[in-house]
């Protein structure tokens, strides 16, 4: 597993928000990994920081996630006493359609809606350079404060330090388990 590298926004902002990208090369083939991704239901035993996560759009475990698909996951953050409960809406789901399915690249975007701040991601899996029997996992993120009392936290040198750090530490971590999970399976192991 190769780490990942990170793009961090830092020229003159117009917005109190925070955005990060971040790349990393995993040694399973892009199906593999964005089957990871794409099953919600099992986020809590994938990412490491997920306590639990419930449909709340009416849709059944197992149902496959569509534009619309929504969720509650309790995650978290910043500490092992800090739980925070997101609430989470799939956006945009380019995964090749039925005329594609093994076509790559694939991308997942959700927005997340957390008090007082609001946020979109996007996770992209593509072959490496034509190889797929490996992929690469393109995240990316921006956060945007929603309340006064966010915003304070977003403009302060010491509130943004954390945020910045407690990001990328996510990110990170996220891009982490998804890649243990699928090399795991990819090597045989449980």
């Amino acid at each position: 597993m190769t780490n990942s590298s990170h793009y961090v926004t830092r020229q003159p902002r117009r917005w109190d928000g925070f955005g990060v990208a971040s790349v990393q090369e995993i040694n399973a083939p892009p199906s593999r990994v964005w089957a990871k991704i794409i099953d919600i239901d099992s986020s809590p035993l994938i990412l490491s920081t997920v306590e639990s996560m419930e449909r709340i759009d009416g849709s059944r475990v197992d149902d496959p996630v569509k534009v619309g698909t929504r969720w509650k996951q309790m995650r978290r953050v910043g500490g092992e006493s800090s739980i925070h409960t997101m609430i989470i809406t799939c956006t945009s789901l380019d995964d090749g359609g039925d005329d594609h399915p093994d076509r790559f690249p694939k991308t997942f975007s959700v927005t997340t809606s957390v008090p007082g701040t609001a946020s979109t991601g996007s996770l992209t899996v593509e072959c490496v350079e034509g190889d797929c029997s490996r992929c690469r996992l393109v995240v990316s993120f921006a956060l945007v404060p929603q309340s006064l009392l966010s915003r304070l936290l977003f403009t302060s040198p010491i509130g943004r330090y954390f945020i910045d750090k407690t990001s990328i530490k996510h990110v990170d971590d996220d891009m982490a388990d998804i890649a243990k999970a699928s090399e795991k399976e990819e090597n045989g192991e449980e």
